[in-house]
């Protein structure tokens, strides 16, 4: 019996020197895990697919009696497949039909819609391509059919350049919220300072008022149509919340404040602003949650430009919806990690 007690004693303690480095090891790993606030996963292979909705829509205010024209175009729902790799993402989209009921009720729509964006640790760049023509009203209906009062050749253009530098980008990563190529490991937040260049065109054979409104207000939206430039910079906010590892929730505000030209056609004169001060605001936010190798997650964003000209208040605004899952491959690779 002594000897197999002897013998356990022996045992034990030679081998407590390992048992006490491995736990020390152990809590070298938890310190420094608790010490990274992001993961660069850029280098593995990134795949989703996605339920997308995009959208291009304009409103017109008249400052004196605060009427106001809601113009959209159909919605429709696109589904798609992307690849993300290092610096580089592609995503094809393919539009689902919309029903008989929807085209009677809400007109139809013709877009071509095309979103570049270059994600970086510090900074981040977008390019916006969307045209559309084919709008309805959302806020008058046609008094005969029922349905939205229609504007079948109302087209739109818009191109928007913007950019975002964030100082603090060794703690919070933008692109773990809205690319995820990269996984934010604690909350953490950001100031934000950027640019933007935006061009709208919009066009109409006819003037909006005439689109079946009551005769009270028809004269107070005789436009045909509306170009302008605005460019300027950009001011906000972003943070992420990580909740218990595996789920976030971003929310990033960026304001914007910049000059304005603008010109707008009427039905009976041509009104051009050189100069003025026209305002942005571009809000985003991201949720998603990490499994492993899978994630999903949800993103929306919408970008809202304002400015004044002949007593009208106009409005276009852009936004996104996204819904996907996506799998990596490669995770055992060495990535970077922020913190």
């Amino acid at each position: 019996m002594k000897q197999i007690v002897t013998v356990l004693l022996v045992f034990i303690l030679s081998n407590a020197s390992l048992v006490a480095q491995e736990v020390k090891d152990s809590l070298d790993v938890l310190r420094l895990d608790s010490s990274v606030y992001y993961q660069d996963v850029s280098e593995n292979l990134m795949m989703n697919v996605r339920s997308l909705m995009r959208s291009y829509d304009l409103n017109i205010r008249h400052v004196n009696s605060g009427t106001e024209m809601q113009l959209s175009p159909l919605g429709q729902i696109s589904l798609g497949l992307g690849v993300n790799y290092e610096w580089f993402g592609i995503a094809v989209n393919f539009g689902l039909p919309s029903s008989s009921q929807d085209i009677e009720r809400y007109g139809e729509t013709s877009k071509q819609d095309l979103h570049i964006g270059l994600y970086g640790n510090q900074a981040s760049g977008f390019i916006n391509l969307q045209r559309y023509k084919g709008f309805h009203l959302r806020n008058y209906l046609d008094t005969t059919t029922g349905n939205h009062i229609q504007i079948p050749s109302l087209e739109t253009f818009s191109l928007n350049f913007s950019g975002l530098y964030f100082f603090n980008h060794e703690k919070f990563s933008f692109k773990s919220a809205y690319v995820r190529n990269a996984i934010q490991k604690k909350s953490a937040g950001s100031i934000a300072l950027g640019g933007y260049l935006t061009y709208d065109a919009s066009t109409s054979e006819v003037p909006l008022g005439d689109a079946n409104l009551p005769d009270s207000i028809q004269n107070q939206f005789g436009v045909l149509a509306i170009w302008s430039r605005t460019y300027g910079v950009s001011f906000g906010y972003g943070y992420t919340w990580v909740i218990k590892k595996n789920f976030f929730i971003n929310g990033t505000l960026v304001p914007g404040l910049g000059a304005k030209k603008i010109r707008l056609t009427l039905s009976d004169e041509s009104v051009e602003v050189d100069a003025g001060l026209a305002f942005r605001f571009d809000a985003n936010i991201a949720m998603g949650y990490e499994a492993k190798n899978w994630l999903a997650g949800i993103t929306a964003s919408t970008v809202n430009q304002f400015y004044e000209i002949d007593g009208l208040v106009i409005s276009p605004s852009s936004t996104s919806l996204k819904i996907f899952v996506a799998k990596r491959f490669g995770l055992g690779k060495k990535n970077k990690q922020k913190g």
